[in-house]
């Protein structure tokens, strides 16, 4: 996963405590994106016999190609962010180190940007899922309708 550069110029210095805050936000949100990922496995599981009928195993398989490099992206991302999150006490301290805050933030931002393209690449991925099972369960419905 490749991360874009940002096209932000300011960004406004938090406090450390805000950024401690918006750190466990982030893990938070990939911990649920964790789950959220697992779901939608289980459930393109639970519809493979629906997506070979159709003729859309190939469309399918590459959907949960995606979601699994998601899933596997997801550890790397935690890590990252704990490690963010208790260099932050090193921050705290009352020594003064040059560049010390501009570093922090600069991490800060390319860590909670990798978390935000992780959110997009999920997002186009599950668009494109329920693409396919949205088609599945129109023709399966007009099917069953069609039935005498």
């Amino acid at each position: 996963m490749e991360l874009q550069k940002s096209h932000i110029k300011y960004i406004e210095w938090h406090s450390p405590a805000a950024l401690h805050e918006e750190t466990h936000t982030a893990i938070s949100e990939v911990k649920f994106l964790k789950v959220e990922l697992n779901f939608l496995l289980q459930l393109m599981e639970n519809y493979t016999s629906d997506f070979l009928k159709h003729d859309l195993f190939a469309k399918a398989k590459n959907i949960a190609e995606r979601l699994s490099e998601s899933l596997n992206e997801i550890p790397k991302v935690t890590s990252a962010l704990k490690e963010h999150a208790n260099s932050l006490y090193e921050l705290l301290d009352e020594k003064e180190v040059p560049d010390e805050k501009k570093a922090y933030k600069d991490e800060h931002v390319a860590i909670l940007g990798s978390v935000l393209q992780l959110h997009a690449e999920v997002k186009k991925t599950k668009k494109a899922l329920f693409d396919i099972l949205k088609n599945v369960m129109r023709d399966d419905a007009q099917a069953h309708l069609l039935k005498p």
